[in-house]
């Protein structure tokens, strides 16, 4: 429906996962994550931030490449990796490609406070990590002039266990 009406799409999968480090040691121990499964377009609004090395900021656009993953500081502060290395996703082994400071989406769930890792949606079949009672939520984002109409005929349109949430 958003696309009939000439709005913007993409999607997203969140679930909470345990993520290590690929070829860790012992003494570091896997972090409950926020995964995020993104598709192409992903952000629709604002940007993901990186670090620069001057201790400045600066966005990246578009989403990790299949079989790259992209962290945020906090995770690869407590896995002790960086850009080059491995993050152990499910049962997919994928190449940490970026570090971010910040994403623009902020969701109230149990893993709001969690760290943060991206990875390709054409990489979340390969981790396995949707399985009969996972606990994920399927987002479609929507935006463009014309927005308003659409909120309104989506209200509408809501089956059970879905909700709209806004920018509001």
């Amino acid at each position: 429906e958003a696309k009939k009406r000439g709005l913007t799409t993409t999607n997203s999968v969140r679930l909470g996962s345990m993520v290590s480090a690929v070829n860790a040691g012992p003494e570091v121990s896997p972090v409950l994550t926020e995964v995020k499964s993104v598709a192409a377009g992903y952000p629709l609004r604002g940007s993901i931030r990186v670090s620069t090395p001057d201790g400045g900021e600066k966005p990246v656009a578009g989403q990790p490449a299949p079989g790259d993953v992209w962290i945020d500081e906090r995770l690869a502060q407590r896995l002790g990796v960086k850009a080059g290395g491995q993050a152990q996703v499910g049962a997919a082994a994928l190449n940490v490609a970026l570090v971010f400071k910040e994403e623009p989406e902020v969701a109230g769930s149990f893993l709001t406070m969690s760290p943060k890792l991206l990875l390709n949606d054409a990489d979340l079949a390969r981790t396995q990590l949707v399985q009969p009672g996972t606990r994920a939520s399927w987002r479609v984002h929507v935006a463009g002039k014309g927005s308003e109409a659409y909120e309104t005929w989506a209200k509408s349109a809501l089956g059970a266990g879905q909700r709209l949430d806004t920018v509001r």
